[in-house]
């Protein structure tokens, strides 16, 4: 992240890339309370809708974060996944960086996180270490938020969705 333009400040960028109408309410009536599903979860529960959040991400995220990180964007279904933070839930991971997922593509990453509800103040669901300070970004649904895989960070654990099994077409690890 030492190559970042001056407009980025680590160790994260705000996105404003507001949801299409309807979506929250969808992802919210598949994922209950402190839930998760992979994209690729989703694209089995709700095809349709599991393609509008591709769409979304393609048409307005990626650009973005194409344009002010340099780096081509890729997406995969398997490790990304919608979550369903609540208030209730202060069960956090232990604090760690996301590298682990991009050494196996590349030496450079990003995370792009998108919540569904609003965060930060009710619900921090993501906080960030820097400079042994923690730092909880506040996002209205549909915001994004781009981080570098060596970004020191944890987020609020949730349960995965159970999904119907699909022969040959679930990945799991």
């Amino acid at each position: 992240m030492n190559n970042l333009p001056p407009a980025v400040i680590p160790p994260f960028t705000t996105i404003p890339t507001p949801l299409p109408v309807g979506t929250r309410d969808r992802l919210a009536g598949l994922i209950p309370c402190g839930g998760k599903a992979t994209l690729y979860d989703l694209f089995v529960l709700d095809g349709g809708l599991a393609t509008d959040v591709m769409s979304h991400y393609t048409r307005n995220i990626a650009p973005i974060v194409e344009r002010i990180f340099g780096l081509r964007v890729c997406v995969w279904p398997q490790i990304s996944t919608a979550r369903h933070n609540t208030a209730e839930n202060t069960d956090f991971h232990n604090w760690h960086t996301d590298a682990w997922f991009f050494d196996l593509l590349s030496d450079d990453g990003m995370t792009v996180w998108l919540p569904f509800d609003d965060v930060g103040t009710k619900a921090p669901s993501l906080e960030f270490e820097l400079d042994n300070q923690i730092i909880t970004p506040v996002l209205k649904a549909g915001q994004s938020l781009a981080f570098g895989m060596h970004a020191r960070h944890r987020t609020q654990r949730c349960c995965h969705v159970n999904v119907p099994e699909v022969a040959g077409s679930m990945i799991r690890a």
